[in-house]
């Protein structure tokens, strides 16, 4: 498998998807999709693709190997050659998951092993999104978990061969959904724009995915029209591939712990921290230069209007910038730091230490 994804966007490009099966001939097609988003397009799938798949359904939130494994069972039992994902971010994780774990040599217990090397899947992949959040069809990972712990599958064959994102399957998101995954492609912009590993072409997707974002995502949210589905739709893209590139920070380290102690929205989870980091990485006259670009972006002259903004559009599309009442910060501050994801913290452009990390976590506590 290649690594260059076939993109098809634009209002209806689902339509795309009859013409790739009939290319591709599969033998028996996996539909891994979420639960209720989905009876929402099954009748339109159904006539696309006849009817003619096996169905595995994503009952979590947040991937975990037991059930990442029992997808990969189905499928090996079902005997598929090609996967189509429909859904969310995790929907897209999960049949990144199944599509290249059974070509693994290694036993299920080291998957997650960092020193085995993986093989590359042997199977097509199809990412349709219906959210305008994770820009998972674009990137070169998978998020999983195991014992509360987050790993990041990685493997340039995870990208997708085809991506199909019709904005159109972004209507029926709620305003609260459309909230959480339009906060998640923006954090996502941002982080990738100060990471350390942001290169001049990550930067450019950063850039494109900012403005897109920050001028529609309080519409997208307060008053959806087919305009800023589309704008949003094609930012959350841009700011998939920036991550696939630079990867993100502290912000996402953070969030992990977050969503699965406390079962916060993912997107929710990383909104909660930006605004703390971009201080933090404000602070350090070392990375002026890119945070006066990124402040720039964001139409502030300095970090601290930055930040002040941030908070705004996420009060704006409704949500808190707090944590629920019943987080203490003395019973948990030592089961979330222990949670962070190291991997992601460490592209932060500024060291986060311990204490900056406590000094977070009890900013968010009320």
């Amino acid at each position: 498998m290649g690594n260059e994804t076939n993109v098809y966007f634009g209002n209806g490009s689902i339509q795309r998807l009859s013409s790739i099966i009939v290319k591709e001939k599969p033998k028996k097609i996996l539909l891994v999709r979420g639960n209720s988003s989905f009876k929402l397009f099954q009748p339109l799938l159904d006539k696309i693709i006849d009817n003619s798949y096996f169905d595995f359904q994503v009952r979590e939130s947040t991937i975990s190997l037991e059930s990442s494994l029992k997808g990969v069972d189905y499928y090996i039992r079902k005997k598929c050659d090609l996967i189509i994902a429909i859904g969310g971010g995790s929907v897209i994780d999960m049949a990144k998951l199944i599509s290249i774990f059974p070509s693994q040599k290694q036993k299920n217990k080291d998957l997650l092993d960092s020193q085995f090397r993986l093989s590359p899947r042997l199977n097509k992949l199809i990412a349709i999104p219906t959210t305008s959040g994770s820009g998972s069809e674009s990137t070169h990972f998978a998020v999983i978990y195991k014992n509360n712990k987050k790993y990041s599958i990685s493997h340039s064959s995870l990208i997708p061969d085809y991506a199909i994102i019709d904005p159109e399957l972004t209507y029926t998101l709620s305003h609260y959904q459309t909230a959480i995954s339009g906060m998640d492609a923006f954090c996502q912009s941002i982080e990738s724009f100060w990471s350390k590993n942001a290169t001049d072409e990550s930067r450019l997707y950063s850039q494109k995915a900012i403005r897109l974002i920050l001028n529609n995502i309080e519409y997208s949210v307060l008053d959806p029209n087919s305009s800023n589905r589309y704008a949003m739709s094609k930012g959350a893209h841009y700011a998939g591939k920036a991550i696939n590139i630079s990867k993100t920070t502290a912000a996402h380290a953070f969030s992990y712990p977050l969503t699965k102690l406390y079962g916060i929205p993912h997107g929710y989870a990383v909104a909660l921290s930006i605004s703390k980091f971009y201080r933090i990485n404000g602070q350090d006259n070392s990375q002026s230069i890119i945070m006066n670009k990124l402040n720039s972006l964001l139409e502030t002259e300095t970090c601290l209007e930055a930040e002040s903004k941030i908070n705004s559009i996420i009060t704006n599309i409704g949500l808190n910038t707090k944590l629920p009442e019943n987080i203490n910060y003395e019973n948990e501050v030592e089961r979330i730091i222990k949670y962070v994801n190291l991997d992601r913290l460490n592209n932060n452009p500024v060291e986060i230490t311990v204490d900056d990390l406590k000094t977070v976590f009890k900013s968010l506590c009320q």
